[in-house]
């Protein structure tokens, strides 16, 4: 029998993210120690344009009281573009604070591009993806808690490509257990969780062949190994940053 494409989806409103991205459903792990860059790297796909697309932007942490955060439920709730969100965050010697009274203070954009923000500290306030409206392009980030309460988490992320959902987990340790994720963002780690690493997800290459992968990707600043997942080793599936392809 010749088998063909005769799937439904129910899914109308298609995203566009970065062809650089997993096309249809992003569960993307940033994993690495603390200070390694795991912030930077996230602030850049939130905030530069024609990376990840979203309007509804779900954040779940412990440490929802970090300026960064305020400023983007603040700021993307009201409509102001991520340039200049983006471009405030790098104005050396102005606290981000500082933006976030403005934002307050000021009207909203006469055009905004309003991103609709929900911000929950406990992992138990993690909607069923059931829940989320499939026709809004929903964007849902884990901040460390997945290491203290996992059931809902991985639920969320295991389920969410059914209704329109991609996610993202920042943390400090390999999760979920589940190996639902296709995008791996991985910063230097010691010998242990690299080795697991390599072992769950890169049997295509050799222990030399990706300890070298990761010796040149960490040798940059902010440097870290990608693992496409939903892409062929001869294209794309390990890169160094986002967009080196590394071919072995």
């Amino acid at each position: 029998m010749n088998v063909e494409d005769i799937s439904y989806s129910d899914n109308v409103n298609k995203r566009s993210n970065h062809y650089l991205l997993p096309q249809r459903s992003i569960r993307g792990l940033i994993i690495g120690k603390s200070d390694c860059g795991k912030a930077t790297l996230l602030n850049n796909l939130l905030l530069r344009d024609g990376w990840l697309e979203y309007d509804r932007l779900y954040v779940f942490g412990k440490s929802l009281h970090q300026s960064i955060y305020q400023l983007l439920q603040q700021a993307l709730g009201k409509g102001f573009p991520k340039e200049d969100i983006r471009e405030r965050l790098q104005c050396k010697g102005k606290s981000p604070h500082s933006f976030i009274d403005m934002v307050n203070a000021l009207p909203p954009p006469r055009h905004p591009k309003r991103v609709d923000t929900f911000f929950f500290e406990q992992g138990s306030d993690v909607p069923d993806p059931q829940e989320l409206d499939p026709n809004h392009k929903n964007l849902m980030v884990f901040d460390e808690l997945m290491l203290s309460k996992q059931n809902t988490c991985e639920n969320c992320y295991v389920r969410s490509r059914h209704n329109n959902v991609d996610c993202c987990v920042r943390s400090t340790s390999n999760c979920p257990d589940n190996r639902s994720e296709n995008f791996i963002c991985l910063f230097q780690q010691d010998a242990k969780n690299l080795d697991h690493n390599r072992h769950d997800h890169c049997n295509d290459l050799t222990k030399e062949q990706f300890d070298a992968l990761c010796k040149h990707s960490w040798s940059q600043p902010y440097g870290f190994v990608t693992i496409d997942l939903t892409s062929p080793k001869s294209a794309g599936k390990y890169r160094c940053k986002l967009d080196e392809f590394y071919n072995v």
